[in-house]
């Protein structure tokens, strides 16, 4: 298996930035599907589409997708739960191809999440001069896929520590460190999110406007996450409760 990290963000506005026009004509539609482990749902369509002027040559792969404690994917290649056809293309302009992904796994007891992967492929064309450098064009579009059970799933957000931390060494500066947890059967996003700290004198109610990176987070199922927050004015550090809810929580 090859394991690969990406910051998908980043790396897509980067990509933007020193790719010709051209190169972005690549598009793949849907960006999210949910599919399950046998009958009509095990099979999704997507396709690939080319409004440039220049052919694009496409390669699909599938990846597991898993999260580190900071918000990084990591990709490992999935080699044996998909079959993906075709693999391989060439799209020519104004023109798309369909490309049928088929689960052929077993049946999950919790949702599985993926990535579908369509990257362009250098041809052996000539690309554009970019600060006098000839470069070879790769783009990457990244669907998500979730592999559901049968059975009724759901998500279940803890969060097993909270904190102040102090971010110098003079420790005039502090961080509200928020540690969530995933236990439950599926995915989950922190839409809204509105989190409530409890000491023994106060409470602090802080909205998705003051919960910068948590707010909109993806909490992959048996995922943990440690969210670094500004610290409200007049929380000290000491013990108090932290309780969150956001939008579509049962």
């Amino acid at each position: 298996m090859k394991t690969l990290t990406y910051h998908l963000l980043m790396l897509s506005l980067a990509l933007t930035l020193i790719i010709p026009i051209t190169a972005q004509a690549l598009k793949m539609v849907p960006m999210s599907v949910k599919m399950s482990p046998s009958g009509r749902g095990a099979n999704e369509t997507f396709v690939i589409g080319n409004s440039g002027a220049k052919p694009v040559a496409v390669e699909m792969k599938v990846f597991i997708r898993s999260m580190t404690e900071d918000g990084e994917e990591v990709l490992t290649e999935s080699e044996d739960d998909f079959i993906v056809f075709p693999e391989q293309m060439i799209v020519m302009p104004d023109q798309s191809q369909s490309v049928r992904l088929q689960w052929i796994g077993q049946e999950p007891d919790k949702e599985l999440a993926y990535r579908l992967v369509a990257e362009q492929l250098p041809l052996n064309l000539e690309e554009e001069v970019v600060d006098g450098s000839r470069i070879n064009v790769i783009f990457r579009y990244m669907a998500s896929v979730y592999v559901l059970p049968k059975r009724r799933v759901q998500a279940d957000i803890k969060i097993t520590d909270a904190y102040i931390e102090e971010s110098n060494r003079d420790g005039d500066i502090k961080n509200l460190i928020i540690i969530a947890h995933n236990q439950g059967t599926k995915h989950t996003i922190l839409r809204k999110p509105t989190l409530t700290l409890t000491t023994a004198t106060e409470t602090f109610i802080l909205k998705a406007e003051q919960l910068p990176g948590l707010s909109g987070a993806n909490m992959l199922v048996g995922h943990t996450r440690v969210f670094k927050l500004p610290k409200p004015a007049g929380l000290h550090t000491g013990s108090f409760e932290a309780d969150l809810q956001f939008y579509g929580k049962k």
